[in-house]
């Protein structure tokens, strides 16, 4: 049985996992956020919590699960999305609209490479919840269950990268996060399979 195999920290059950359901659920999530990247990022997230959790993983639908995941996931994303847009309509005020001027687009452009440029420079782990955090909007129970560790832990990786970021970036950095730069998602790294999550 493939979830029986995959709790058993078998890599070549969950390649195969993948490769069956990988295309089927990238275009559902597609379809639901219109975006072809972020759906990608979506499953590959669906991915990485099995193989978190894959001691404990037994479900009666392996087909059932997947779709119920990536549907979650997907709104949250979108609702995330929205909060954004949100966000950026209060602080943009009588702004919004209106297209930038060449300064404007210049020192937005410089304040973001400054920002991403900042955020590469974390430490693995601390980027990772970072990213986690702020640019993808996962709570610190969800970045625990990715990363597998403890909420403490995450909080502890979270408030480190924002202490190294501000001493990076000093007087560009805002209080708030950044939502500027957008990185790529972080590929799928299988832990070492003796090594099964808590």
């Amino acid at each position: 049985m493939l979830a029986r195999a995959i709790a058993q920290s078998d890599t070549s059950a969950l390649e195969f996992l993948i490769s069956r359901y990988w295309i089927a659920l990238t275009s559902y999530a597609s379809r639901m956020l219109d975006d072809m990247e972020l759906a990608e990022d979506v499953v590959q997230r669906v991915f990485v919590s099995i193989w978190r959790e894959r001691t404990g993983w037994s479900p009666r639908s392996v087909r059932a699960y997947l779709y119920q995941c990536t549907r979650n996931l997907a709104l949250d994303e979108i609702r995330s999305r929205e909060a954004r847009r949100e966000r950026e309509r209060e602080s943009g005020g009588s702004l919004i609209g209106q297209p930038p001027t060449p300064e404007t687009a210049m020192e937005r452009t410089a304040i973001e490479n400054a920002v991403d440029t900042a955020i590469q420079g974390l430490s693995d782990r601390r980027r990772e919840a970072f990213v986690l955090a702020y640019l993808k909007n996962l709570s610190y129970q969800e970045i625990a269950t990715v990363m597998g560790i403890s909420t403490k832990t995450v909080s502890h990786h979270v408030s480190g990268a924002l202490a190294d970021l501000r001493e990076r970036l000093g007087g560009v950095m805002a209080e708030r996060p950044p939502s500027g730069p957008s990185l790529r998602p972080l590929p799928i790294e299988l832990p070492d399979s003796s090594q099964p999550s808590a």
